[in-house]
């Protein structure tokens, strides 16, 4: 897998996107049957950025009547969970804790960047997100994820799931042309902490831009759910912190800050400060991907190359050739 700089990946998404829509469609028509049963339950193992894509795909579900389990992989024991198949996320394919989850569950999918990596030989198939180029930040792999998981789920018998994806790629390209005043100002700032709120699917944006601040700008931040958020979370905001609120605002959460905390509204809002297309649920997951991406961009780098990390461990990553 090519590693290539952060605002490179974040500029190629159009053509990554669609690179892995046809990769990932290609493979899918090999996956075993019970992949392509609306009854069958499905457990997914994963790590980091592949824990929020997922969550996605568990919204989507749970909105339809369904039920997708969507577990750290390093909580997984011998009978955490029992499913009809298992899916294993790891973008390198070389993270320990899904290779581990994978110990005898099957029938077991692994969806990567790098099918000959342990992962995807530990995997009964393997589904390829095309070996795309990547930063050593997650920015391709958690978009092409979030696509590749709409499309197993209108297989597995979510109906819409994969509604609206083939406008996805023109939608970044659209994104990413901007411009936006509300980014523009984030190149001044420099927020404590930066609490991310979204609900239903949009919270799979919420969880990836409170990592993305934490990997590329080394800023805190946290996601919550809306009802999570006025539980308790929302005490501790300064006006020094950034607030981003993702999708629709039942509980005027913006209202309450208003004029007190900066705040970013991302959705389809005609009065939204960052404004995406009406997309369908997980076509739009998809593009708030980016929208994190872009949201965390201004405020990345700053003193230090995004992708080196200051607090490496060598535990989250076998090594190449394991």
């Amino acid at each position: 897998m090519e590693t290539i700089a952060f605002a490179d990946a974040i500029a190629r998404q159009p053509a990554t996107l669609r690179a892995a829509l046809r990769a990932v469609r290609d493979g899918l028509p090999g996956l075993p049957a019970v992949t392509a049963d609306p009854t069958a339950r499905l457990a997914i193992l994963a790590m980091g950025a592949s824990v929020h894509a997922a969550q996605a795909l568990t919204a989507y579900a749970t909105a339809a009547g369904r039920s997708v389990a969507n577990h750290d992989a390093s909580q997984v024991g011998p009978a955490t969970t029992v499913a009809d198949w298992y899916l294993a996320i790891s973008e390198s394919g070389r993270s320990p804790e899904p290779l581990a989850a994978l110990a005898g569950r099957t029938p077991s999918v692994a969806l990567t960047n790098v099918p000959e990596s342990p992962v995807g030989r530990a995997a009964d198939a393997v589904l390829s997100l095309g070996g795309l180029p990547d930063a050593g930040v997650y920015v391709t792999g958690y978009t092409a994820t979030v696509a590749a998981l709409a499309l197993l789920g209108e297989r597995a018998g979510l109906p819409g799931a994969a509604a609206g994806l083939d406008e996805v790629p023109d939608a970044v390209a659209a994104l990413l042309a901007g411009p936006h005043a509300a980014l523009e100002r984030l190149a001044d700032a420099a927020p404590r902490c930066v609490e991310s709120v979204g609900g239903g699917v949009s919270f799979a944006a919420a969880s990836e831009l409170a990592l993305l601040m934490r990997e590329a700008a080394r800023t805190p931040g946290a996601a919550h759910t809306p009802a999570t958020f006025v539980h308790g979370p929302a005490e501790s905001l300064e006006r020094s912190d950034l607030l981003v609120l993702w999708g629709p605002d039942p509980l005027g959460i913006a209202d309450r800050f208003a004029g007190e905390v900066p705040t970013l509204r991302v959705s389809a809002a005609p009065d939204a400060d960052l404004r995406l297309p009406d997309l369908p649920p997980m076509a739009s997951a998809v593009l708030e991907g980016v929208a994190a991406q872009l949201i965390v961009a201004p405020l990345a780098g700053r003193g230090f190359d995004v992708g080196t990390f200051r607090h490496e461990f060598s535990a989250t990553k076998l090594r190449p050739g394991a």
